[in-house]
């Protein structure tokens, strides 16, 4: 028995809408439907091409913008998007029941698709209908044939979900993957600035005069002077430690009244000695000191390190609660804020302006108003991940012509 094409057409139009139009929500139904005809045994497939008389007028393409073009209602980069996006959630389905083969000539659609949409836009011009037609036509056949398997909008929406799931489970884990390698970044040492820490080191042990410098210094009654103005700097970093004296000497009145108290561990502190023995800091004093020899650094001997003990032991309770990062992610700054909730004070914004190893956007304004800039986050400037408008700031108060950067470099 025969059945009028209209009569059909009308059925699986309602039914398409009804359907995956609904789920894809953004889809032009006309995008995937056809007309099937029955015909002395035979199947004709006809594809109802969107007609477009207004592509067969010349048209001047010139500066064409395909993103507009993608969004047109009466595109054709339009129609094969939305049976891209429609096709490629089959991809998925035809996988999930084993159909392979519909996969492979689904997927094999979807890169002619891709290709075409992509020197359309290479080329600046329109997709026209003699491109279109046969891609159309396949992913509209391609696509009522995964209909008929009985993909139907249910199990569609079902897999997509559990995909979906999937998805978000694997997005958490690469969003903590990816803080991870960011802190790991950023405690590194780059490899010039290891060699520079290794070069400074064997002049500390190889040239004894640097020593008895360093002990002439630790002598020097300007160290305990308190009509100077003292400043303590805890780093291991011998380039940043530095900058930040470079920093405050170049914008001092008088650099002289200034003494500077470098506390660093036992591995950097020959490196940390050798480098402001051989520099000029402008007069300025600069006591470098090995924590690890400050035997008076006990709880009998100070009080205050009683009190710091106490701290450190409600420090370390919420490093041992923060075990699977559900309090905070990484990083030591929140378990101390916690730690010394109460005990400190804020600065005014204009005395320290933070953010610049994460935060992209700081007004220039507020910088250069800046009394302190800090550059906190995982882009510290001398690595090669810094943010690049900051980066001058910190490079302004580094010798270039220094020969150990010459040989690290």
């Amino acid at each position: 028995m025969r059945r009028r094409a209209a009569d059909y057409r009308r059925r699986l139009e309602g039914s398409y809408r009804s359907g995956s139009g609904r789920f894809l929500g953004c889809l032009d139904c006309r995008a995937s439907l056809f007309v099937f005809h029955h015909h002395h045994h035979e199947d004709q497939l006809k594809q109802p091409i969107q007609e477009n008389h207004a592509r067969e007028e010349p048209v001047n393409h010139e500066g064409l913008n395909f993103t507009n073009e993608i969004l047109s209602a009466t595109s054709f980069a339009r129609q094969l998007a939305e049976q891209m996006t429609l096709a490629k959630a089959y991809v998925i389905i035809a996988k999930e029941h084993n159909n392979l083969h519909l996969a492979w000539e689904l997927s094999k659609q979807i890169r002619s698709c891709q290709l075409l949409l992509s020197k359309a836009a290479m080329r600046g011009e329109p997709i026209t209908q003699e491109e279109a037609e046969p891609i159309i036509s396949s992913l509209s056949f391609l696509i009522f044939k995964a209909q008929d398997a009985h993909y139907d909008v249910a199990t569609t929406i079902m897999t997509m979900k559990s995909h979906i799931q999937a998805l978000e489970e694997r997005a958490n884990a690469a969003t903590v993957q990816s803080t991870m390698f960011g802190q790991l970044v950023a405690e590194a040492l780059p490899k010039s600035l290891h060699c520079l820490k290794v070069k400074l080191t064997t002049d500390w042990l190889k040239k004894l005069p640097l020593q008895d410098l360093a002990e002439e210094k630790r002598n020097s009654p300007r160290v305990v002077d308190n009509n100077l103005y003292h400043f303590c700097i805890f780093s291991d970093n011998v380039l940043a430690t530095s900058v930040v004296v470079n920093s405050t000497i170049s914008n001092a009145d008088h650099p002289k009244q200034l003494v500077f108290h470098i506390v660093t561990n036992g591995i950097s502190y020959g490196a940390m000695q050798a480098w402001f023995l051989s520099n000029d800091f402008k007069g300025a004093t600069i006591e470098v000191q090995n924590v690890e020899e400050f035997s008076w650094l006990n709880a009998s001997y100070a009080p205050v390190v009683k009190q710091l003990h106490d701290e450190d032991s409600r420090f370390i309770i919420f490093q041992e609660q923060n075990a699977d990062q559900t309090l905070w992610k990484l990083g030591t700054l929140p378990p101390a804020l916690l730690a010394f909730y109460g005990l400190t004070e804020p600065l005014d914004r204009r005395w320290h302006v933070l953010g610049l190893g994460y935060d992209m956007n700081i007004d220039n304004r507020l910088i250069e108003s800046a009394a302190v800039i800090h550059f906190n986050g995982n882009m510290k400037p001398w690595l090669k991940l810094a943010i690049g408008r900051y980066k001058p700031l910190w490079e302004r108060y580094i010798n270039q012509s220094h020969p150990y950067f010459k040989i690290v470099s």
